[in-house]
């Protein structure tokens, strides 16, 4: 009984670690296939954008506990609202409002080039 609480405290901050959710890892969006935005939280808070032959870098910043706002050449002080449940945001592009949901809690890049 006391290896179980011992284990269970040990990883107890892992466990409140995901209902305190954050913007960041990798995003897709199911409308836009091509399409992955990366925010990299370790790297100094940086924003990706990949669709095909387009890419797009910048900064995001965190406003409240679920608003964050997105900064690069192609978005200009863009302001997503992050839905913490369903790990997913919205996104105007080109005109077009996308939902992008989380594929990974990892920063990475999905080729689709092939």
């Amino acid at each position: 009984m006391v290896f179980v609480f011992i284990i269970l405290a040990i990883n107890m901050p892992k466990i409140q670690n995901l209902d305190e959710s954050t913007l960041i890892g990798t995003y897709h969006s199911k409308k836009l296939p091509f399409a992955t935005i990366v925010f990299d939280e370790e790297d100094h808070h940086t924003f990706y954008y990949y669709n095909r032959s387009e890419v797009d870098k910048g900064a995001y910043s965190q406003k409240t506990d679920t608003t964050y706002v997105i900064n690069s050449s192609k978005f200009h002080n863009l302001k997503i609202i992050y839905d913490k449940k369903r790990r997913t945001f919205k996104i105007k592009i080109d005109n077009e409002t996308y939902v992008f949901k989380q594929l990974d809690t990892i920063p990475y890049i999905i080729d689709n080039s092939n």
